[in-house]
């Protein structure tokens, strides 16, 4: 039986951080060069990491191109820094423990792997998830994350894995994924 990939995007579909990404930001700019985050910056929301560290890297005056490895390092050892803010303040989504869950019990009893497709680094991810005691149905090392481009579109090449891939795109219930994953080509 083949399996089921289902990926998942972490921020506005699994969990709502707070400040702890913008936080972290603040972090690594001052450890690394001393200076603050730059107060002029394009939202965060929808963004792959890389894409704003290259912003946030050529607003405060850095060679962003240059910088950026050394800075997503610092991003990743720093990322559980806010792990205690993101307990406080984040939230899980309604809905997505139980469906998690569902997905996780597909009908049939085929394999399924729920994996992140996401703007966030691997590090920054893993840190807001388990923070929130999402990580329990979620193979962190399948998926495919914004170190990879600045272009959230070219993210999916960064994933190591070989696809074939059906795609349904639905809001569904539990009920529903329990279905979907019982007949996948009936959805």
């Amino acid at each position: 039986m083949r399996p089921v990939l289902v990926l998942w995007d972490v921020d506005y579909t699994l969990v709502h951080a707070g400040r702890a990404g913008r936080v972290l930001y603040e972090i690594a700019l001052a450890e690394l060069y001393g200076v603050d985050l730059p107060g002029q910056l394009t939202s965060m929301a929808g963004r792959t990491d890389a894409s704003i560290a290259l912003e946030v890297l050529a607003a405060a005056g850095l060679d962003a191109a240059r910088e950026l490895p050394r800075f997503h390092a610092v991003l990743a050892a720093r990322a559980p820094d806010v792990s205690g803010m993101i307990r406080d303040e984040g939230t899980v989504l309604p809905g997505v423990r139980q469906a998690l869950a569902a997905v996780a019990g597909r009908a049939d009893g085929g394999p399924v792997v729920q994996a992140l497709l996401t703007g966030n680094i691997l590090a920054l991810a893993r840190v807001k998830l388990h923070a929130l005691g999402l990580t329990e149905y979620l193979d962190l090392e399948a998926g495919a994350y914004g170190d990879v481009s600045p272009l959230r579109g070219v993210i999916l090449g960064g994933a190591q894995h070989t696809l074939s891939v059906g795609v349904s795109v639905l809001p569904l219930g539990p009920d529903e994924w329990s279905r979907a994953l019982a007949d996948p080509a009936a959805s």
